[in-house]
């Protein structure tokens, strides 16, 4: 008689034991006694909630051989002769093994060990495991356990099971379904690439050494004045030449004009000193913001066989930013604003001192209207195949932009989508932030939205203000200044 401890995958895999060949493993055997451990029992009973069908089917199975094995008071016999094969549970021995170095917490392990457990406590030298699986046969042949790999003549066909053949034939219907569907592709990339974007922080100016700056700007460029003194001729009038007198005659040169300086001294002046104060106030701010903007593109490809109808790409920014798009390029934000300028005399000419006496004297022709001009600037409707931004107010910043087409046409030219993202300022402190940009394409006719999400890191590196408004004076109105004394001294 030979004892041969079956695997989990003899009974799930395998013809019913009673009609296994046994004599192809063991021909000069006449009496087979097959070995349940109880870690192969508790493997049989997982499967019997399996998705595939002929798993939980052959799970179940064995679940009523082991009710007729308990019910036995002994092995249960499955065939009588050639060779006898009978059936039992591996009882208790109370035979610990020792120093083998197999793991408990180990399934396969488990099972060698209750088959060693089994073999030495009956005394059965002729014990086999029976198993297919690669682990658990190179774990009995490094503690030397005999073991035996069923042919593959004792397994079952390799034909689908009910589940198998149902799941085959939803991913036929699906796949039909998805032919019939637009396919989007998502490309989305940003201005440098993958690297951590670099957001400079700079603090606000105090308000004296916001005032010590205005009060030092004003300095080099102090408030014009203007003398009484009449108007002069272009030409001396002692030079007796019909050139001459023509252009005494014909030009004259005029001092200021009275409601212009007037102007420049009670509004214009006072106004550039309220907007140099301005400037040096949110200096940290403008200093930041070209480093808050990021360049994002989008490449949106409709790679199906279908249009698609009534298609929506929404462009989503999380965390502490927002998109939008600039309507034109902004710079300027780091320059001062230049003084007024000054009235400054000019040259008339003879039709100029006229019209100031008598404007009826020269007349201006009056010409109608161009129509066409007018129909020309009349916005035509853009195509229906054609991407066009949806959202209102697209170049101030918001936490979603939204560009539509009513038939994005399959097999067309990918869409590129350029615009920018803000980020917000971060707040003292903070060394990183973590946010992301998420595109997203929906239509009419597609089932599940295609989506991509571009992860973005920034790091934040402080730096001195008041150092950057010295090198703006000094690059603005090239002012020699090294360094700036306290309120009180400038």
């Amino acid at each position: 008689m030979v004892c041969v401890v079956i695997d989990s995958n003899v009974l799930l895999e395998c013809l019913q034991l009673q009609d296994l060949p046994w004599l192809e493993l063991f021909p000069a055997e006449a009496e087979i006694h097959i070995i349940l451990v109880p870690m192969v029992i508790k493997e049989i009973d997982r499967h019997k909630t399996n998705s595939r069908k002929r798993l939980q089917k052959r799970a179940r199975d064995a679940g009523v051989l082991f009710s007729k094995m308990l019910d036995c008071n002994g092995p249960l016999s499955l065939r009588e002769k050639s060779p006898e094969v009978t059936i039992a549970f591996a009882n208790e021995t109370g035979h610990k093994v020792q120093g083998t170095g197999l793991e408990l917490t180990i399934a396969d392990h488990l099972i060698l060990l209750q088959a060693i457990e089994f073999r030495d406590g009956h005394n059965h030298e002729r014990t086999y495991l029976l198993t297919r699986d690669t682990n658990l046969r190179v774990a009995a042949k490094n503690i030397h356990f005999l073991c035996k790999i069923p042919p593959d003549n004792w397994f079952l066909s390799n034909d689908p099971d009910e589940t198998e053949i149902e799941n085959r034939q939803l991913k036929q219907r699906l796949d039909t379904l998805l032919r019939a569907e637009p396919k989007i592709d998502i490309v989305l990339s940003r201005e440098g690439g993958t690297s951590p974007v670099r957001l400079t922080r700079y603090e606000a100016l105090t308000g004296e050494r916001v005032e010590a700056f205005v009060r030092k700007v004003a300095s080099c460029y102090p408030m014009a004045s203007f003398s009484d003194e009449p108007s002069k001729p272009l030409v001396d009038v002692s030079h007796r030449s019909v050139h001459s007198f023509w252009e005494i005659a014909g030009k004259q040169r005029r001092k200021p004009d009275p409601a212009q300086v007037i102007r420049y001294q009670e509004e214009l002046y006072p106004e550039w000193l309220k907007a140099l104060y301005e400037f040096f106030r949110t200096l940290h701010k403008r200093l930041e913001y070209p480093a808050r903007l990021i360049n994002f593109e989008a490449i949106l490809t409709n790679l199906g066989t279908r249009p698609a109808e009534a298609a929506v790409a929404n462009f989503i920014a999380k965390g502490a930013f927002k998109v939008y798009v600039k309507s034109k390029k902004e710079t300027g934000l780091e320059e001062m604003p230049p003084p007024p300028k000054i009235p400054q005399g000019r040259h008339v000419s003879f039709l100029e001192l006229a019209r100031s006496y008598s404007p009826s004297l020269v007349a201006v022709p009056r010409y109608p209207h161009n129509m066409s001009r007018h129909l020309l600037s009349i916005p035509s409707p853009s195509p229906n195949d054609q991407f066009e931004w949806s959202s209102a107010d697209i170049d101030k910043p918001s936490e979603q932009l939204d560009r539509a087409c009513g038939l994005w046409r399959h097999q067309s030219e990918p869409e590129h989508v350029c615009f920018q993202g803000i980020l917000a300022r971060p707040p003292p402190g903070v060394a990183t932030l973590n946010v992301g940009l998420t595109c997203r394409v929906h239509a009419k006719n597609l089932s599940c939205p295609a989506e991509q999400t571009l992860g973005i890191r920034v790091e934040v590196v402080p730096s001195d203000t008041e150092k950057k408004a010295i090198e703006i004076i000094e690059n603005g109105f090239n002012l020699l200044l090294l360094e700036v004394d306290d309120a009180a001294s400038v």
